[in-house]
């Protein structure tokens, strides 16, 4: 009777402190409202996983490996290409122009001449020259000088080219006499020093035959006998 009276006794004191205690307003939970935000949250994961969203600095996030709508290779590494370059073209090359000079005469030498005056034999006159250098004591060069008369026009001075005979002596006296007894009618010349024979008569051999041409320079050279009309074929007609 007495335990009973003891637990009695305890109920009723906890029945007392329960009425005391305020009752707290816990919110009610909308089963609607529920369902909307979960639907929400999976629209809003749906968007994360197809389109960009914007922070709050304005750095536009989207998904790994794209760039925008634009997929990438190799979603860790963007390579941004450079700018295409275009070649510097390379400086035309300027020609260089191809001198027209006219070439230095061999003969620019001046002799004394049997008429007492000096003969320059690069004043050509434009035309042809034909040298024939020897010594008056060499027959061969005698020779040759006859023939080359031969083909003259009734003993006249050629008028298309000019003819010199060039004598490599010390006696200006023998080469007068050397032209009158070979009716020479073209201008004689001593090669006092022997500037033009050593020159152009190596080993002593003589008669030397020169063609000159005031555009080309010496065209022909040749050493020995030769006969006046292969002469003419090179120097072309003398009137």
């Amino acid at each position: 009777m007495k335990s009973l009276n003891f637990y009695t006794i305890f109920i009723l004191i906890f029945l007392v402190l329960t009425a005391c205690v305020p009752q707290l307003d816990y919110p009610q939970t909308d089963q609607t409202d529920t369902t909307k935000r979960t639907e929400d949250t999976n629209d809003d994961d749906d968007n994360d996983s197809n389109e960009n969203t914007t922070g709050s600095y304005g750095i536009t996030y989207g998904t790994p490996g794209t760039i925008g709508n634009t997929q990438l290779t190799d979603p860790q590494l963007v390579v941004t290409p450079a700018p295409a370059v275009a070649p510097t073209p390379l400086p035309t090359p300027v020609p260089t122009p191809t001198p027209t000079v006219k070439p230095k005469s061999a003969l620019n030498y001046s002799l004394p001449s049997t008429k007492s005056t000096t003969i320059n034999l690069a004043n050509d006159g434009g035309r042809i020259t034909l040298l024939v250098i020897g010594r008056t004591s060499c027959p061969g060069c005698g020779e040759v000088v006859e023939n080359l008369v031969g083909e003259l026009r009734g003993g006249t001075r050629p008028t298309k080219i000019n003819i010199v005979s060039v004598e490599n002596d010390d006696n200006m006296q023998l080469i007068k006499d050397f032209q009158i007894s070979h009716h020479v009618p073209w201008d004689v010349v001593q090669d006092i020093k022997g500037v033009l024979y050593s020159q152009f008569c190596p080993e002593n051999l003589i008669p030397c035959i020169l063609v000159h041409d005031p555009a080309f320079g010496i065209t022909f050279h040749y050493q020995g006998l030769i006969e006046a009309r292969k002469i003419i074929a090179i120097t072309g007609p003398w009137y």
